[in-house]
């Protein structure tokens, strides 16, 4: 199904029979690129695909996107539920999904706790032991609400001082190509 199916975004507060409100995370990732002299810190933004169902060919901060239990439908068990709604889960999710072109973290097809799935990535892994080791960190800036299309977004800066970040190739996904920007 199309996103408000496929009509503007308005009518789904003028007309909300087949709106379709959606949570979503949302980072404004900032690094320290080393290859440049001198080093210069870098925001990731991208342009919007035309193929995604909101706002194509917009300019977007990246990651972002749906937050969703991260499972599958046949998934009975309570506490499988429980750990596949997270905040960070969907964060980390779209992290390697939209940066590093992890497209296998699209849907979980393994068994098991979901969290692991995520973060077993080695995108979200090398993320995980920077944030240990304090050369990144993640901190919640807000929710963003637009009542235009009832999206509500839970907005997050990640700030990675790493020196060989700035190595690694952003790869993008087909949602959008990202870019780095001073």
């Amino acid at each position: 199904a199309k996103y408000h199916d496929a009509r503007p975004g308005p009518l789904a507060i003028l007309e909300p029979a087949s709106a379709y409100p959606l949570i979503s995370v949302q980072a404004v990732v900032v690094y320290l690129d080393t290859n440049m002299l001198p080093k210069t810190w870098r925001i990731i933004t991208a342009k919007r695909s035309d193929k995604v169902a909101v706002k194509p060919g917009y300019f977007q901060f990246k990651p972002a996107g749906g937050f969703e239990v991260y499972g599958k439908e046949s998934d009975d068990e309570d506490y499988l539920v429980k750990q596949g709604f997270s905040i960070p889960t969907a964060l980390f999710r779209e992290y390697a999904e939209e940066l590093f072109d992890a497209t296998h973290l699209a849907a979980n097809e393994g068994e098991g706790d979901p969290n692991s799935a995520v973060r077993a990535e080695p995108s979200v892994d090398r993320l995980i032991n920077l944030i240990k080791s304090g050369k990144a960190s993640i901190d919640f800036l807000g929710v963003v609400v637009d009542l235009t299309i009832l999206r509500h977004e839970l907005s997050f800066l990640i700030v990675i001082e790493d020196e060989d970040f700035s190595k690694n190739r952003l790869e993008g996904s087909w949602e959008g190509r990202v870019n780095a920007v001073p």
